[in-house]
């Protein structure tokens, strides 16, 4: 039957020869042996012998595989087809719709436009040379030896990709793809969902932004667009770059960034590695815990709780909007940044405050560390050692075991609920209302009490040390044995109680910027011209009841001056109290409710017009 061509009316019949061409009012038939098949004007429903065929066709409508190796080639004028149990496809230069039949099928496709699976289980490969190829409803898809590009139709697919596909365009349905087991390298847009295989796969989003669920990938690249990208439940190792936003799942997921640095917006990420450039990570809103390893440069947090542990290897990052930061075991370097930052630390070894006010507390563990730029600092419950960095500081804080200042002019404020603290080289301490009990290491400082029976013991040096007070209510009350400050290893000569503000115009009685001092035994206080007395009759006790040991010392005023107040040293023998006592009805003797202790200073009973300055 060679170079026979037959033109068969539609009747089951079965068709041999090497050209056919089927009539126009469709037919029904298998065929065995042809080369080309030429379908008519009607429908034609063709079934292909067993043992294998390779054939030739244009215009038919159903064509059904045998049990061999079939192969077809469809005719240069493009066809539509339904298609079943044929091995292999080549398409035409036309246009080439197939459509799979519902048994499904496995097969090689090459040159075909689009392909349109059933309710089978397909499994499609592309051929070789590279292939573009339209698809929806395929299960499987294979690609070839060529540069491969497949977009899935408008209505969803569900698919497994395996190797050797190089882009793959998701539709607008939902498109829910699983990357087979050998390693991926694709481009791709469009998915919303992508799960990686066993293999290592590289993922790189095109540029017209995508919004995708992803799990089990090794490495994803963002496109030019604006990304959005889910991870799943299940947990991930995934170096990612040029992403915009990253949401992590319910899993354990580790986010390496890629490339030479990275700005990404991220939540519900477990733990966090920076590259090598320098990476801008911005925290969601939702609140994250996470652990962020070296190699990050900046870290802001956003309007929820976030909680960041650094890693092992030693940080350097410039953060703010921090809940909760705790160092790693390496050499932890941290800058705030300058809106302001409330937040509690631990295990840092470096803290350096922005331009805003940021209030800092000490984790419970303790803390080893140096400070700068901080306005307020709050010690945790156990033990804290504080380094103020050089510049000079100003600082608000309490709770801290040891504070040691800078080489500079530091200046520390102690919070009003009682302190207990060494400190080292701090220039200025002003207490709170609380009792503060302080020891001074070395170094000279300016004390200023405040209200609260204070313990201070300062440093046994050549420097000069300075008591202040600002009010004659900085001490005890009134009459009172309690409340006053103590101050151990006060120098006579060297240092020096300091009147300021107030309680200086309350002393300097005639405004002259000096003080006039006088030595007096007991009645010759003369409250007309002394501003300062150092009494030099020894008093029986320097604070019993109504303050009576030193009013007796005291005894009669020499003359009397309603509403005159002194600055009073006396001694006991032993120690030295410093008073402020007035004349309060001027009838020239010192009630108990006109004299009032300020400090004792212990181990003292000598004293002199150097020993009192004003401020």
């Amino acid at each position: 039957m060679a170079d026979l061509e037959s033109t068969l009316t539609p009747v089951r019949d079965t068709l041999t020869g090497t050209v056919i061409t089927l009539g126009s009012t469709g037919a029904t038939s298998t065929v065995v042996g042809i080369e080309t098949l030429i379908g008519g004007a009607g429908t034609d429903v063709i079934t292909l012998s067993s043992g294998g065929n390779s054939i030739h066709a244009r215009g038919i409508e159903t064509l059904v595989g045998g049990s061999g190796i079939d192969q077809v080639t469809v005719d240069s004028t493009g066809i539509t087809m339904v298609m079943t149990a044929v091995e292999v496809l080549f398409g035409g230069a036309g246009t080439d719709v197939v459509f799979v039949g519902t048994a499904g099928t496995t097969v090689v496709v090459e040159m075909t436009e689009f392909l349109v699976g059933g309710t089978g289980i397909e499994l499609v490969t592309l051929g070789t040379g590279g292939q573009t190829l339209i698809l929806r409803g395929v299960d499987t898809l294979i690609g070839g030896l060529g540069s491969d590009l497949a977009i899935t139709g408008d209505t969803g697919t569900t698919m497994v990709v395996s190797a050797a596909m190089e882009i793959l365009v998701g539709g607008s349905g939902t498109d829910v793809v699983t990357l087979g087991g050998g390693g991926s390298t694709i481009l791709l847009r469009g998915l919303e969902t992508l799960t990686g295989g066993a293999g290592t796969d590289v993922i790189t989003v095109g540029d017209t932004g995508t919004t995708m669920r992803v799990g089990a990938l090794e490495t994803l690249i963002g496109g030019a667009g604006t990304d959005l990208v889910f991870l799943a439940s299940t947990g991930s190792s995934t170096t990612v770059s040029n992403l915009e936003y990253l949401i992590g799942g319910s899993g354990a997921e580790v986010v390496t960034l890629g490339g030479s640095g990275q700005t990404l917006i991220l939540r519900g990420i477990n733990t966090l590695v920076g590259s090598a450039g320098a990476d801008l990570v911005i925290v969601g809103d939702t609140g994250t815990t996470m652990a962020v390893d070296s190699a990050l440069e900046i870290l802001v947090g956003g309007a929820g709780t976030d909680v960041i542990t650094l890693g092992t290897s030693g940080s350097t990052i410039l953060l703010r909007g921090m809940e909760t930061l705790t160092g790693g075991i390496g050499t932890d370097v941290i800058t705030i940044g300058d809106t302001g930052t409330t937040m509690r630390v631990s295990a840092l070894e470096t803290l350096q405050g922005g331009a805003g006010t940021d209030l800092i507390f000490l984790g419970s563990s303790g803390i080893t560390q140096t400070i700068g730029s901080v306005e307020i600092l709050i010690g945790g419950a156990a033990t804290d050692l504080i380094t103020l960095s050089t510049g000079g500081q100003t600082i608000l804080l309490r709770g801290l075991e040891t504070l040691i200042g800078s080489t500079d002019n530091d200046a520390v404020q102690l919070g009003d609920t009682g302190n207990t603290m060494t400190l080292t080289a701090i220039d200025t301490i002003s207490g709170g209302t609380a009792i503060d009990s302080l020891t001074m290491s070395s170094g000279t400082v300016r004390f200023w009490g405040n209200t609260g029976a204070d313990v201070i013991n300062l440093a046994v040096n050549a420097a000069q040390d300075q008591l202040v007070f600002s009010a004659a209510n900085e001490g005890g009350a009134v009459g009172a044995t309690s409340g006053f400050d103590t101050v151990a290893n006060f120098q006579a000569g060297t240092d020096q109680v300091v009147l300021v503000n107030t309680f200086r115009s309350l002393i300097d009685r005639d405004g002259s910027g000096a003080l006039t001092t006088s030595s007096r035994a007991s009645g010759a206080i003369d409250m007309t011209s002394d501003e300062v007395v150092f009494l030099t009759t020894t008093a029986t006790a320097l604070n019993d009841a109504s303050l009576a040991g030193v009013r007796t010392a005291i005894g009669s005023l020499a003359s009397a001056v309603t509403n005159a107040s002194i600055l009073l040293f006396a001694s006991d023998g032993t120690d030295t109290g410093v008073y402020v006592m007035s004349d309060i009805d001027g009838n020239g003797s010192v009630g108990s409710g006109e004299i009032r202790l300020l400090a004792k200073l212990t181990t003292l009973t000598t004293f002199s017009a150097a020993s009192v300055a004003l401020g």
